[in-house]
This record gives structure tokens, C-alpha cells and sequence, in this order.
């Protein structure tokens, strides 16, 4: 909305002093307009190589890009992208690659670790410039600054800070593995990086295994599933961790860990994937046959390798999985395993999504340092590529050279539904992706979790109150989720009472803290579990709106979003109004107290004389 102010010359009158005939003042305000519903994407992405073309190992293919039939009318959108580098969608949304919040320790360095491995690769395939070296270097610094508000006085991190009962053991190795990475690009305390690592060594125990100390949200590190457990993963991760930090392969902490995890057998997939790459980091011998039985267990097709993961994890912890085993290739012999990691990385990149990163944040990191690995250790050869996509109403060709391979070019479809056909001539590799974005108006059930949503007037002095209730429960049979979120989205005009926010975190030690993001209320919440937990919190009409569309309200758990219920509401009409009434002294007679408005009336006695006071109700305020 622009609003202008200036002389109107055209008025006849005399209109002040001649001075101001050239004064002038624009104010100009974004308003947002939002479709209602569900935001839902699909996204079709597509790794493909010439030589592969041309040796009929791989095809170009036929998207079908369409989406549901009942959705919000006027909601769908669509684009497509083409890059001649597999980081080229990371670079183009370094500060939004996954759109989940960022709200805790471990959140926060999904904004910090890429940029790292973004920056060793640009400088390894001399592509770096000053933009993206600023710009990386600067989203570095503020996640240094805003991990340290999480760090406990022992050095050890935790995913709330000293509102954590203790350090977590994952927590401190990922932060330890990313700050010594970062060394090379922005300033980290080396003290406090001693201090961190020596808490990790002090944690293992005689067996040389690391054993969980404080929350450990991904359930993926614990090795199993609902109440099974095995050291092995987290031993492999803080091992991993310490070796990408520098510590010595010989040393003591370093040797009893492989130790512990050369005595784990039945591993599963993912597990078997971090272990390979920890014992390649420190050169063990054993690392050939752990990458050899890793093979054995996955799925292979003509142009991609993949591993199945069991029931219950999660499509992160199988992107994980694959960028385990791409990282372990790189490191133990890039030359030898560049045609099954190859096909590893096709696997992965056709599960990013329409923001450059992965399904959640774990498996975002995992997959970029794979990535940025595979790209940087292979011979890739120059790129010169005309890619042509076309749909309904489009044809559009991107040239893709040595000077412009990293810019995500994009292109908007301009009719749906419509199928995206693929050509491409020259030589090289591309990334190339279509995106669908649309709203549902009612979503789809979902078996993990249960959610309920209730709303109602509260009395008050203006009539501008109301309060919701949100509550869920887990209903698999692991018991607990991961951490989860639970988001509420406020009905258009609406604020929320943040007392009541702070007396939802301090009535539970499960929920660990809120955010408000706009018109977006989140609360962060340790696990859920069979029983249901409940937030109640008052909301407040800040401007009218007519005909505002029902507020949305989500549970997630975070590293498995899939694992999500939403539900929308309503608020009472604005015409439902319940006033706290005020006693007025009258002149004379007797003043008899009233209670809340109930759709009746009151009396009064004035003298000799009563007399009915109407009653608030149905937005019929009193005199």
C-alpha cells in the first residue's frame, strides 16, 4: 500500500505558502496476503551427465507436474531450475534451505556447518568469490555468535543452554567438528574448542564407547528403534567429530573408540555407513570391508545406489545414510569409487527440496559435506550445456558455461497442471529441478501423532479477546518422538499474550522454550509421548479484519517431519463479547455488584425507582 501526500495544484483555494508547493511525502507498506490452508510441496529434481546420456546409463524423464485435486483455488504455483553444480540451489539459499525454525542449539548450526563445506569446495575447484565468500563468511559468524548463548560452563553444548540440565555428548561433537572447520574463515576461540574436546574425551567410557550424556533429539543416534539402543552410532559420530578436528588418529581416545565400535556386529545401515567413514578418517584397515558390507546392503538400480531404512526413521536418516557412505568413498579412495558414489549422489539429490537443502537438518548437513566432497575430490571436466524445458505455454533454454555453472537459473511455469519435458545437448553435468507449491484446505491424516485445537471468548474490557488450546499426543509404538514443534498460526489481526506464552513453558519442563515468528507462535517441545500435552494461551484482536480465513495449528517431530498432523480452527466471532464490568458510583441509592454479561439483564434501584441495565452480549456493549 503506497500513500502519498502533496500539494494538489488543481485545488482553486490558496493552499499556504508558496515553499511547500514542492514538498512531498511517500510512505509505502507491504501487506501480505497469504492463500489459507496447508502449504504443501512437490519437487521433481534430476542429477544428469552427458556421457551418461550418451552411453545410454541414464535418460532424461517426464515430470508430471500436478497437484491434488482439492486444493486452495488460486494457490499452486510452480518453476523450474537448472545449475551446472550440484551446490548451486545451496548457494542460491544459503540462509533458507530448510524451512523449519532455528530456536536451538543444534537448529542454529544448520546455518553455520554448510558454509563451510560450500567454501572448501569453491576454493577447491577455484570458484570462490568475493560475494559468496562474504556472504558465507557472515552467516558463519552470527551461528558462531548465537551457538555460544547454548554453551555450558564446562565447555559442553546442549540443544537449550544452561536450561539443560547437562551438555549433550552429540551436540558438543557436531559443534567441535564444525568450529574446527571453520578455523580456516572466521575467528573461533581455540581455548574453548580445547575445552569441548577434552569434555568429549572425558565421557567415553572404559569399554571406549561413548554413551549419551544429556538429551539426545535424534533418535537415529541412538542405533535402534523404540527401546532398543547401540553405542555404536554416537561413538562413531563424536570419533568422526575429534578426527575432523585434528586429533591424532594414535591417540589413546581416539584408538579405544575403534576399539569399541570394531566389536559392534549386527549394525544396521545407517550405522554401518557413519562407522565406515569414522574408520577411514583414521585410517584403520578395517574401513575397506565396512564400505565392501555396506555396499552389500544397498538397493541398486542402473543409475542409482540407495539404502533402505527401517520403518519408523525417517527419510533424513536415509539421506544420512547414503552421505555417510559418499563420505567414507571420497576418503578411503575417490578415483576407485567414483562410479558407485556417483550414482549415491543421484540418489540424493533427487530428495532436495525447492530450498537447496534436504528433509531436516542432520541429513542437510550430512548431504552437503558429501557433496561438496564428491564435487571437489573428482575430475568433472568443463560444462557447456544448452538445457531446454518445456510445458504448456514454455520453452525455455538455459546456457550453462564454465562462468556461470553455480547460478541457479529459474524460470516460473505459467499454466498448470502441465508435464515438463527435458532436453539437453553440450557437455557436462546439470542439477535440474521442477517445483510445485500449493495449499490444501484440509490435510491429510497422519498416524503419529493425535491433535485437538479448541478456542474461545475470554472477558475483558474492549471485547477483543480470545484463547486457544492446542494439544497432541504420540501414538507409535517407539513410545517418544524426537523433539517436536508445535506451531500455531494466528488468525489474520490477531497478537498473542506473551505472559501466557512464558506460563505455557514454566507449567511443563517438556515444552523447553516459545518463539513468535510474524503471525507464527512455536513451541519447542523435548518429546511427546502417549500422554497429551496441552498449551492455552490468549490471544488479542489488534486490527479488524473482515472475513479472516481459520488459523492453522501443526505438530512435527523435527528430524522426521513426515511424521506431522495439522489441524485448522476458528476463533468465536468478534460479535461474542463478554465485558469485566466496572462498578460506577451512582448519585443515590443502592449500587448492586453485576457478574459477567450471560444474555439476560441487571437491575438497579435509584432511589425508589429500578431500572434494567443491559448486559454485554452478541457485541451489544452496555451504555
Amino acid at each position: 500500500m503506497t500513500v502519498k501526500a502533496f500539494i494538489d495544484h488543481s485545488y482553486p483555494e490558496p493552499c499556504g505558502p508558496e515553499e511547500r508547493d514542492s514538498k512531498r511525502d511517500v510512505l509505502v507498506k507491504p501487506i501480505k496476503v497469504e492463500a489459507e490452508g496447508f502449504p504443501r510441496e512437490k519437487v521433481w529434481t534430476k542429477y544428469v551427465c552427458s556421457k551418461e546420456l550418451e552411453n545410454n546409463v541414464d535418460a532424461l524423464e517426464v515430470w508430471n507436474v500436478e497437484s491434488p485435486a482439492n486444493i486452495v483455488e488460486g494457490s499452486e504455483r510452480g518453476f523450474v531450475t537448472a545449475a551446472g553444480d550440484l551446490l548451486g540451489p545451496s548457494l542460491e539459499n544459503l540462509d533458507s534451505m530448510i524451512q523449519m525454525p532455528y530456536g536451538c542449539g543444534e537448529q542454529n548450526m544448520v546455518r553455520f556447518a554448510p558454509n563451510i563445506y560450500i567454501l572448501q569446495y569453491l576454493e577447491a575447484s577455484q570458484q570462490l568469490t568475493l560475494d559468496v565468500v562474504d556472504r558465507s563468511k557472515e552467516y558463519m559468524q552470527q551461528g558462531y555468535q548465537r551457538e555460544l548463548k547454548y554453551r555450558h560452563k564446562d565447555g559442553s553444548y546442549s540443544a537449550f543452554g544452561e536450561s539443560d540440565d547437562s551438555g549433550s555428548t552429540w551436540l558438543t561433537a557436531f559443534v567441535v567438528k564444525s568450529y574446527a572447520q571453520a578455523q580456516q574463515y572466521i575467528f573461533i576461540d581455540p581455548k574453548d574448542l580445547n575445552v569441548s574436546m577434552t569434555w568429549l574425551q572425558e565421557r567415553q567410557a572404559e569399554s571406549g564407547c561413548y554413551n549419551s550424556v544429556g538429551k539426545l533429539f535424534n533418535k537415529a543416534l541412538k542405533g535402534g528403534i523404540g527401546k532398543s539402543s547401540s553405542a555404536a552410532p554416537l561413538t562413531a559420530y563424536v570419533l568422526m567429530a575429534l578426527l575432523e578436528a585434528g586429533e591424532n588418529a594414535k591417540a589413546p581416545a581416539i584408538q579405544n573408540a575403534i576399539t569399541c565400535l570394531l566389536q559392534e556386529k549386527a549394525l544396521s545401515t545407517y550405522a554401518q555407513a557413519i562407522t565406515s567413514y569414522a574408520l577411514t578418517l583414521a585410517q584403520h584397515p578395517e574401513a575397506e570391508n565396512y564400505i565392501q558390507q555396506l555396499l552389500g546392503k544397498a538397493t541398486k538400480t542402473s543409475s542409482s545406489i540407495f539404502w533402505e531404512t527401517p520403518q519408523g526413521t525417517g527419510r533424513g536418516v536415509a539421506v544420512e545414510t547414503a552421505g555417510y557412505a559418499v563420505l567414507a568413498m571420497m576418503t578411503l579412495d575417490s578415483v576407485r569409487y567414483d562410479a558407485e558414489a556417483l550414482k549415491i549422489v543421484k540418489w540424493i539429490s533427487s530428495k532436495r527440496n525447492g530450498y537447496g537443502g534436504f528433509v531436516s537438518t542432520q541429513d542437510t548437513v550430512v548431504a552437503l559435506q558429501a557433496l561438496a566432497s564428491f564435487s571437489s575430490t573428482r575430475e568433472q571436466g568443463s560444462v557447456n550445456l544448452t538445457v531446454t524445458f518445456g510445458a504448456e505455454n514454455l520453452r525455455h533454454s538455459f546456457n550453462i558455461n564454465e562462468k556461470n555453472k553455480i547460478l541457479q537459473q529459474f524460470a516460473m511455469l505459467p499454466t498448470l497442471p502441465t508435464d515438463v519435458t527435458l532436453e539437453m545437448t553440450g557437455q557436462g553435468c546439470a542439477l535440474l529441478q521442477a517445483v510445485l507449491r500449493y495449499n490444501v484446505p484440509t490435510p491429510d491424516p497422519a498416524d503419529a501423532f493425535s491433535l485437538s485445537v479448541e478456542t474461545r471468548t475470554v472477558a475483558d474490557k474492549k471485547c477483543v479477546t480470545k484463547e486457544i488450546t492446542a494439544c497432541a499426543s504420540y501414538l507409535l509404538s517407539d513410545e517418544k518422538s524426537n523433539m517436536a514443534i508445535l506451531e500455531v498460526k494466528l488468525v489474520s489481526g490477531y497478537v498473542p499474550v506473551k505472559d501466557d506464552l512464558k506460563e505455557v513453558v514454566r507449567s511443563s519442563a517438556l515444552f523447553k522454550r516459545f518463539e513468535v515468528d510474524g503471525s507464527v507462535v512455536l513451541f519447542y517441545i523435548d518429546e511427546f509421548t502417549s500422554e497429551e500435552l496441552c498449551a492455552t494461551f490468549k490471544v488479542i484482536r489488534e486490527v479488524d479484519v473482515e472475513k479472516p480465513k481459520p488459523g492453522t495449528v501443526r505438530v512435527y517431530d523435527y528430524y522426521q517431519p513426515e511424521f506431522s498432523l495439522d489441524q485448522s480452527y476458528v476463533l468465536p466471532p468478534v460479535t461474542e463479547c463478554f465485558q469485566i464490568w466496572v462498578p460506577i458510583p451512582l448519585p443515590i441509592g443502592e449500587l448492586i455488584p453485576l457478574s459477567e454479561g450471560n444474555g439476560t439483564s441487571a437491575t438497579t434501584t435509584v432511589g425508589n425507582t429500578t431500572t434494567p441495565i443491559p448486559v454485554a452480549n452478541e457485541g451489544t456493549p452496555a451504555p
